[in-house]
């Protein structure tokens, strides 16, 4: 009699454990076959069928090498940097590799931290635990890197050792930019901070006031010569004394409109193109607009938006729509000189301009080369399953990409 009412209460809990899991694989499925009723996307929807070209060379890989655990499933503009004979990438789970740039040869890694674990009441969240959301940045023997959790860490480009860790007022969501002096980081919470390269301290903060809605990501500061650039989700740029942290100019890219919150949305997320006299940037649903350096007063807009990097080359200004367009703009006057429409909605990355041409990723793992004088597509080829990460680079006509996965690569392109 006691044996069998001392049973009972363990029974009770194995049934609503089983009750539980059943619950949970009910659940998961759900999940996991939502995608699955969602009705078809139009054809005007649907990303761009790869049509046939006359191609006038090939991308050719070099090498190579697996990163880790990869990106994970959030947005995170995390790329590789490249110096003059080493290139340094990291996953978004901690892990940071030093390469030969030649052949992609480990020279060390190290991690920056761990995953946050989710404990033993929690097998079921099926939540992404990537943490490292910045970077990479590198100077002078120094790379700096950003993360979900509002740190910036310090560590020796030689061996990877740390040298600071500073903890900031939200998550870093892209590049630490740097001077010789400071280190320039730009939070999700509207913050620009000058960081004492030595050590980490805070040099100076400027603070934006953020809408209610945003994209996921920020801008990348751009520092040139003394003065610190920077793009903000309230649809301004603006230039920062980089010593004193004083304001000098501040300038509206796109103003909001509509009546919802997110029709008023207006991010500057792509990093700012500094030329020599003047600045390009552009907004979320807004326009793309030239502003004088030395006071921001408007040289000119174009009627297209971005929310990627701008380059430029050959008297023109690249961009990438939120189409996945790829647009050349005449510098003098921001009058669109070529489209080319062969990539829409492929989720293309910040264009890289290069020599006579401008690479592209999309979202299906190609890598894609057009020509700056035309638009014409000139070569593509797929180095991945995945989609490749927004910032490419380029050193010594060899160019890096990451994917999603993790694998990076590194291309060249030959002429046929």
């Amino acid at each position: 009699m006691n044996n069998q009412l001392g049973l009972r209460p363990l029974a009770i809990l194995v049934c609503l454990a089983i009750a539980v899991l059943l619950a949970g694989c009910q659940t998961l499925k759900t999940m996991v076959t939502r995608d699955t009723d969602k009705p078809q996307k139009e054809e005007s929807e649907k990303p761009a069928q790869l049509a046939t070209f006359n191609e006038e060379g090939r991308l050719k890989v070099l090498w190579r090498r697996n990163i880790g655990r990869g990106i994970g499933t959030k947005y995170i503009d995390l790329t590789p940097a490249v110096t003059s004979d080493t290139v340094f990438a990291a996953d978004a789970y901690g892990m940071l590799v030093s390469m030969r740039r030649e052949n992609g040869r480990v020279n060390w890694l190290t991690r920056i931290g761990k995953p946050m674990g989710k404990g033993f009441m929690n097998v079921m969240d099926r939540s992404d635990t990537s943490f490292v959301t910045g970077g990479i940045g590198v100077a002078d023997g120094s790379l700096y890197v950003g993360t979900a959790r509002g740190e910036v860490v310090a560590l020796s480009a030689a061996d990877g050792s740390e040298r600071w860790r500073v903890v900031l007022t939200s998550e870093v969501l892209s590049t630490p930019t740097t001077s010789p002096d400071a280190v320039f980081v730009q939070t999700s919470d509207g913050n620009l901070f000058a960081l004492n390269r030595e050590d980490g301290t805070q040099l100076w903060v400027f603070h934006s006031q953020i809408p209610l809605a945003t994209l996921r990501g920020t801008s990348t500061p751009v520092f040139d010569s003394g003065i610190v650039y920077g793009g903000f989700a309230n649809g301004n740029i603006v230039a920062i004394d980089a010593a004193s942290g004083e304001l000098l100019w501040e300038q509206s890219v796109s103003l909001p409109e509509g009546t919802s919150e997110l029709d008023r949305m207006v991010d500057v997320d792509g990093k700012p193109l500094v030329e020599r006299a003047a600045i390009v940037a552009s907004a979320h649903q807004g326009s793309t607009l030239a502003v004088r350096r030395s006071d921001g007063q408007p040289l000119w807009t174009a009627e297209v938006s971005s929310t990627k990097a701008l380059q430029s080359g050959y008297g023109l200004v690249f961009l990438v729509t939120e189409e996945s367009e790829v647009v050349g703009l005449e510098q003098r006057d921001g009058t669109i000189a070529w489209r080319q429409d062969g990539l829409l909605r492929r989720d293309l990355t910040d264009p890289l301009a290069y020599s006579n041409y401008i690479y592209v990723g999309d979202g299906f793992g190609f890598v894609h080369v057009i020509a700056q004088s035309d638009g014409r597509l000139v070569a593509r080829r797929r180095v991945d399953g995945t989609g490749i990460q927004p910032t490419l680079h380029q050193v010594d006509g060899t160019v890096y990409v990451q994917s999603k996965s993790g694998r990076l690569i590194a291309l060249d392109f030959e002429r046929s």
